[in-house]
């Protein structure tokens, strides 16, 4: 009441400065109230768009990665099963990897922990042929290269097996840790 006592005292320039500075100060207030809270939905959606992405590359990396799992795990029947005739088997090394270095720029995406293992993963899915030509030689001739696989004498199957037991431990502890992104 003080308040409207003094303003009714004062000249009638005041009066209206008060007011507009009331105004401006309301409209100030709701310019920012409202920058706020559009900076509050756009975070929301960035973070949306950010989990979608990052459930979109980890499943790509889980398809190709069960796709090498499968390989490996044919293979490793497929040499247990072998017949035992003839001195050399061929070892198909269907590790293709299309998919991953298309999505190198998305892995920051994912946790730096889950970047780490399928890193690696993919370190051994691409050193797994290498790894072939690099087995202690059997008592027949060196492994051979084939534009299908490697040839390697028979008795290395055990090898290969072991081989393939190693890479897919690794192939399945990657597929664990990308299952909660799905």
């Amino acid at each position: 009441m003080a308040f409207l006592n003094w303003l009714g005292a004062q000249p009638p320039g005041i009066a209206t400065f008060l007011g507009a500075l009331t105004g401006s100060s309301l409209g100030l207030l709701a310019i920012i109230v409202g920058a706020l809270f559009n900076a509050h939905l756009n975070r929301r959606r960035d973070d949306r768009i950010r989990d979608h992405d990052a459930r979109a590359v980890a499943t790509a990396l889980y398809a190709e990665l069960t796709g090498i799992d499968r390989a490996l795990r044919r293979g490793s029947e497929a040499l247990r099963g072998a017949p035992r005739d003839g001195e050399r088997f061929l070892v198909r090394t269907p590790l293709v990897i299309q998919i991953f270095p298309k999505l190198i720029d998305k892995l920051g995406l994912l946790h730096a922990e889950t970047i780490r293992e399928v890193s690696h993963t993919y370190l051994v899915a691409e050193r797994y042929k290498q790894d072939l030509l690099l087995l202690p030689r059997g008592r027949h001739h060196a492994a051979e290269e084939t534009p299908y696989g490697v040839l390697l004498p028979l008795d290395l199957s055990a090898s290969v097996i072991e081989l393939n037991e190693m890479t897919m431990a690794t192939t399945s502890k990657t597929l664990q840790i990308l299952k909660p992104y799905l």
